[in-house]
């Protein structure tokens, strides 16, 4: 008698701290009240209403991150604004990839952000100590990314007639100058603001890439400890 109230004990301080976890109150351990919490997956593990929307958000956010990611390979190499662009005219096909990469950039922070927010922070709370470095590099991304775009390069004699072509030109000791949104910048400043905006960039999607694999690690842990407590609550 004695070994099965020891067992049920044991039993019912496990499925009190599955339920913890679970975001439940251990006061509420009535079934009727247990059933109100909606659980993020169906009994067959597919995921349903939030979970399936923030799903298709999270999807958003990676579909569009990877555009960011083969447009920005493209202009790091091919980048070079037409004659017609610098002097204020059309633009050619690199703003077409431009302006592409930039919106892509702020579909995927939007989306990213939106799913972070609403979804992973609250689920998962010591989470924040990834989401706070990433949002910072996403600012400083942004930011730099604006002030990348050079139309004008100005230029020594040795430079003239050679074809200039993506981030390459601005870490030439020959570039005077370059005129980015229609104002003068200095070649120093140029080159450091490309090389901030791809250092942050990189630790960016590093750290993009931790936050994920460590929701998807807590939330795969979420689901086994609901598991259990529901095996629990059976065999009590």
């Amino acid at each position: 008698m004695t070994d099965l109230n020891e067992t049920t004990e044991g039993l019912e301080a496990i499925r009190l701290a599955a339920l913890e976890m679970r975001g439940i109150s251990p006061l509420a351990t009535s079934q009727g009240q247990a059933d109100n919490v909606s659980a993020p997956e169906s009994a067959s593990g597919r995921p349903t209403g939030l979970a399936r929307w923030f799903g298709i958000v999270g999807q958003l956010s990676v579909g569009a991150l990877t555009v960011v990611i083969m447009t920005g390979i493209w202009l790091a190499f091919l980048y070079r604004p037409p004659q017609s662009e610098a002097l204020g005219g059309e633009g050619s096909f690199s703003s077409t990839v431009s302006e592409l990469h930039q919106w892509s950039t702020w579909l995927a922070l939007a989306s990213g952000a939106t799913w972070l927010i609403l979804w992973a922070l609250p689920r998962v709370p010591r989470l924040t100590w990834f989401a706070i470095p990433t949002v910072v590099l996403a600012v400083i991304v942004l930011v730099t990314g604006g002030r990348m775009r050079w139309t004008q390069l100005a230029v020594t004699d040795s430079m003239v007639g050679r074809r200039m072509r993506g981030i390459g030109p601005v870490f030439n000791s020959d570039v005077l100058f370059g005129v980015v949104q229609g104002e003068s910048i200095s070649r120093s400043s140029l080159a450091l603001t490309v090389t901030i905006h791809l250092s942050c960039a990189v630790l960016f999607l590093a750290t993009a890439f931790v936050l994920a694999r460590r929701h998807q690690r807590a939330s795969s842990t979420l689901a086994e400890t609901s598991a259990s407590a529901e095996l629990v609550d059976q065999e009590i």
